[in-house]
């Protein structure tokens, strides 16, 4: 992944809107995308500039978890 895109946060990447917004904008971004499914399980094909985050945004403390992640990995 490149370190010079700029960065956006997507939750629920795995839905209908959320998967065509991810399509949209992956080669433009680096993409955080949340979403309860895995990446296989909602058919998005690996994208270098993806990082696929699975996790319920209801769970906060998994969600401080994630936004640590995001933070560490440019998306801050």
């Amino acid at each position: 992944m490149e370190d010079k895109w700029p960065s956006i946060v997507i939750t629920g990447a795995s839905g209908f809107i959320g998967r065509s917004l991810l399509d949209c904008v992956k080669e433009e971004f680096s993409v955080f995308a949340i979403a309860r499914r895995s990446r296989k399980e909602s058919n998005v094909p690996y994208h270098k500039n993806i990082h696929w985050i699975q996790c319920d945004i209801a769970n906060e403390e998994t969600l401080n978890d994630v936004m640590k992640y995001i933070n560490d990995h440019g998306g801050g």
